[in-house]
């Protein structure tokens, strides 16, 4: 039964979270590689960074009074609860402009981070009519990790109709099936990531689609649109007391059942955090490098190692050699979310950078591996690798390309930014659309598709004054379609502007040449267009000459066959005279003497039969040298046969063969059964006979003598052979 098609208009809103995806992707050793991700994972690890710098800003504090006396310490301890519950009352939020928003509690405001969330768009490299070419298609280099595809097959009740792949590990993954969503109808469907809202915490999420136009080529666009609650304001961090080992901690407080807070264990940061539970202290983690619950915090200078960095200056930027090491453990053996902190100091602002893409291996501790890439104003990309021991590092700064300036002039890239392209510039772009221009086009739509008539005269004054090279079609960011950078063309146009004609060569990446014409009439004032001719051009390897040195195979109707094609499909034998002189007179031969027979004419009968069965052969010729005693030289002859039917079945152990073949004058008829069990097999058979030929002849009919006399009247055109 065909699956049912489903609307967005008609699928409930979600009351959580849970079950709900998103597509993105990772970069792993320089290739994008395709991931879904949990709506709820990202909340949750949303909240966890909120609740890590909460705790960061708290421990920090409490850290650096706990060097003061008691009375410092209990005027800082308020301090910081103030502040941990004001910071808890103003969570970090993201939001409708897509950036990230902090509570500045000097300010008592919120403030703007340079944190933009908003997602790049995705689009779908190539559609393909069913999944069995898709398949078929899965070595195509220009299908990339990453790339997704679409299965259109036109039928909305076949149920693999508008289902999303992606490329991965050179095969296609199954991500989602599309359909009900947007109505195929041979168009592409573009997605982006749109608004991403803040709801009051205890509200519903919810994901919507809504359209957004069209591409340049016609394709629909559509934003998905996630409006997300704010998480409820949570506890705050306070810390109750500090001591040195867990063991003085226990001796101090034996039972923690009265404490209001976690108690610090610790000679130095970071420190092992401890809350009373179940009747037991209980360690709840560190906050500093290495991680703290679900977080794994990467310090902010690593950012900024030299290419030159040794290998303590590497372990030294992450906090040490066993920081580095708990953090890829961290990395690879739990379900964590990596931060990197920057504190700038002039400000006492915490901005935290969420990684794109962070992973990490690790084999013992002298050997493991940390990437990571981070998307601020640029790309940002680490590699730490350590090999016995050593670290090194590379990184790169990758500059984002941003879209051209739309304010009508022609910008060109230079020095990784868009500059504009000088007025008196030699190259002259025209307008795509006269490509759609015809014979019958209207002088009107002509003018409009060249931007108004005194565009148009201004064009062919410029062509005929200047030596310029023509393009069609503006450029645009990630696609070149549209765009033909071999024009020719030809002008002549009347110093009165009265008159002029424009004729048009025009080569795309189609291999076609597409001829236009344009003319002015009618004292200037009309435009008209010749009718537009296209033509397909081809390459030299797709025609056969003459003198044609390449292969060519034909697979379909008409095309023609090489001659060296046809002499491959011919078995072609040369054999000794008195060989062929075997197999020209009447004979019937059984046993074991029709092996030997037919491997000396065949040379191994068995795979000939093989071949044939396979296509290999259609037809047969021997040629011979014999030497003629009486008239003492040589002389040759070849003998060509038509094959009536071949069975092959090595499997049945026998195989059969059936063809005519003629000398002279003369037309036999051979007929071969081979059995090849057994080498003696009784049931070999050679059989050669004559093929009658007669201009009046109907029907040979073999009787016995008895028989022909019993006949009473004899039928015409018929030939009896009595054989007693």
């Amino acid at each position: 039964m065909p699956s049912k098609k489903i609307k967005i208009s008609e699928l409930p809103l979600v009351e959580s979270l849970k079950g709900l995806y998103t597509i993105g992707y990772k970069i792993i050793d320089g290739i994008k590689t395709s991931v879904k991700v949990s709506l709820e994972d990202i909340q949750t690890a949303y909240q966890d960074v909120v609740n890590a710098v909460k705790n960061s800003e708290v421990a920090t504090k409490n850290a650096n009074t706990a060097a003061s006396n008691a009375n410092e310490k209990a005027v800082l301890a308020d301090t910081a609860a103030a502040n941990a519950n004001d910071t808890a009352e103003h969570p970090t939020y993201i939001g409708q402009d897509h950036y990230v928003y902090k509570w500045n509690k000097t300010a008592q405001a919120y403030d703007k981070t340079d944190i933009y969330t908003k997602g790049d768009a995705f689009s779908i490299k190539k559609v393909y009519a069913s999944v069995a070419n898709m398949e078929a298609d899965k070595s195509n280099p220009d299908i990339t990790e990453g790339d997704f595809v679409l299965v259109n097959t036109g039928d909305v009740e076949d149920p693999d109709n508008a289902k999303l792949y992606v490329k991965a590990d050179g095969d296609f993954e199954f991500l989602v099936d599309m359909s009900g969503a947007i109505g195929f109808t041979g168009k592409t469907p573009q997605f982006s990531i749109g608004t991403i809202s803040t709801l009051e915490a205890g509200s519903t999420a919810t994901a919507t689609i809504s359209e957004d136009g069209v591409d340049s080529d016609g394709n629909p666009k559509y934003k998905i649109n996630f409006a997300i609650p704010r998480g409820n304001p949570g506890a705050p961090f306070r810390i109750a007391g500090e001591y040195a080992t867990l063991e003085a901690l226990k001796s101090a407080v034996p039972d923690g059942s009265a404490v209001d807070g976690f108690m610090a264990v610790g000679t130095e940061a970071p420190y092992d955090y401890y809350a009373w539970v179940n009747g037991d202290w209980v360690n709840q983690g560190k906050i500093a490098g290495g991680g703290s619950g679900n977080v794994v915090v990467i310090p902010a200078a690593a950012m900024s190692l030299s290419d030159q960095a040794t290998s303590d200056e590497i372990f030294n930027a992450f906090g040490g050699k066993d920081a580095f090491m708990d953090i890829c453990q961290s990395i690879v053996n739990k379900d964590t979310v990596c931060v990197v902190a920057n504190i700038p100091e002039e400000s006492g602002m915490k901005l935290v950078y969420i990684p794109v893409m962070a992973m990490a291996t690790y084999t013992d501790a002298n050997n493991a591996n940390f990437m990571m890439a981070i998307i601020t104003e640029t790309t940002f990309q680490l590699v730490v690798t350590v090999t016995d021991g050593i670290a090194t590092q590379s990184s790169q700064v990758l500059n984002h390309i941003y879209e051209a300036p739309s304010d009508g002039n022609v910008y060109g890239r230079k020095n990784k930014d868009w500059v504009k392209v000088p007025e008196n510039s030699n190259v002259i772009i025209l307008p795509k659309e006269i490509l759609d221009l015809t014979g019958s086009s209207s002088s009107e739509e002509i003018l409009a598709a060249f931007g108004g008539i005194d565009k148009y005269k201004d064009l062919l004054e410029k062509l005929s004054t200047n030596n310029c090279l023509v393009q069609i079609g503006e450029p645009s960011l990630g696609s070149l379609r549209h765009i033909y950078t071999l024009v020719e063309y030809a002008v002549n146009f009347a110093s009165n502007k009265q008159s002029g004609a424009l004729s048009l060569n025009i080569y795309n990446e189609e291999q076609q040449l597409r001829r236009l014409h344009f003319y002015l009439e009618n004292n200037g004032t009309t435009a008209r267009c010749g009718e537009a001719s296209t033509f397909q051009l081809v390459r030299d390897t797709d025609v056969l000459t003459k003198t044609n040195t390449s292969s060519f195979t034909p697979t379909q109707p008409y095309q023609p066959a090489t001659k060296k094609y046809v002499d491959d499909k011919t078995f072609v034998r040369d054999v000794d005279g008195t060989i062929l002189n075997k197999w020209i007179n009447n004979t019937v031969i059984t046993g074991e003497t029709v092996q030997g027979l037919v491997n000396e004419l065949f040379g191994n009968f068995i795979s000939f039969a093989e071949n044939y069965a396979e296509g290999r052969y259609r037809g047969l010729r021997f040629s011979a040298r014999h030497y003629d005693e009486e008239a003492g030289n040589y002389f040759g002859y070849i003998i060509n046969a038509n094959i009536q039917y071949c069975l092959s079945e090595p499997g049945n152990g026998y195989f059969e063969l059936l063809f005519t073949f003629g000398y002279g004058s003369t037309l036999k008829s051979c007929y071969i059964y081979y059995y090849d069990v057994s080498e003696t097999s009784s049931e070999n058979k050679i059989v050669i006979t004559d093929v009658v030929r007669s201009d009046n002849l109907t029907t040979l009919t073999k009787k016995t003598a008895a028989e022909y006399e019993a006949l009473g009247s004899k039928d015409a055109n018929t030939a009896y052979c009595v054989t007693d």
